[in-house]
């Protein structure tokens, strides 16, 4: 659920702002998961979202593992971000700490 308006612009700044635009996937390919739940993380601290929509995600693809483990792997299989290491907020989901 959106938190508040906001436009691609907004969203394009947003994961420009916060280095999330550079991203290479696991071999495979794999790892847009991981990303988008980086995403949804960073658009939680940012005021877009709602706190709790990326548990949400993360917890609908728990499900989805149930069914499909092969297809809907847990934990998420992790790509690359190119511009800044984000291990730090995977651990902590401390995202704020790289919000400008």
């Amino acid at each position: 659920i959106f938190k508040k308006n906001w436009t691609p612009v907004d969203f394009l700044f947003m994961l420009q702002g916060n280095d999330l635009d550079y991203y290479y996937y696991a071999p495979g390919p794999s790892g847009c998961r991981f990303w988008c739940t980086m995403v949804l993380r960073c658009m939680e601290m940012t005021g877009l979202l709602v706190p709790g929509s990326s548990q949400g995600f993360e917890k609908y693809v728990a499900l989805l593992n149930y069914n499909d483990p092969e297809k809907y792997p847990v934990p998420f299989i992790k790509g690359k971000f190119l511009r800044c290491e984000l291990s730090y907020v995977l651990n902590s989901q401390a995202l704020s700490d790289y919000v400008p």
